[in-house]
C-alpha cells in the first residue's frame, strides 16, 4: 500500500484527469484490499469435514492398498518405511 501511494512522490500532477484517476485508484485500493484479504483469510481458515476428523486405526484389516506410480525405488522406500522396527510387528 505504501509503494502504491508514493508513486511519483515529489512530482506535480500534470492534469486534473490524472489527479482524479489516482484519487479513485487509492480509494478503491483502501476499500478493496482489506475486503479481499478478509475473504482470503476466511477461505484459508475454513476446513472441510475430512480435515476436522482424525484417523483411527482398525485392527481387523489385514491388507494395505498402495495407489500411485509404482517403481522399484518407490516400492523400496514404501517397504523400508512400512516394515521399519519403529512401527512394531506386522
Amino acid at each position: 500500500m505504501t509503494s502504491f501511494t508514493f508513486i511519483g512522490y515529489g512530482t506535480y500532477v500534470q492534469t486534473d484527469a490524472s489527479f482524479i484517476f489516482m484519487t479513485i485508484s487509492l480509494a478503491i485500493a483502501f476499500v478493496g484490499i482489506p475486503g479481499m484479504s478478509s475473504k482470503l483469510i476466511g477461505l484459508l481458515s475454513s476446513k472441510t469435514e475430512f480435515e476436522r476428523k482424525s484417523y483411527t486405526a482398525s485392527s481387523d484389516v489385514d491388507f494395505v492398498v498402495v495407489i500411485g506410480y509404482i517403481s522399484a525405488e518407490n516400492l523400496y522406500h514404501f517397504f523400508e518405511e512400512f516394515f521399519h522396527k519403529d512401527h512394531g510387528d506386522k
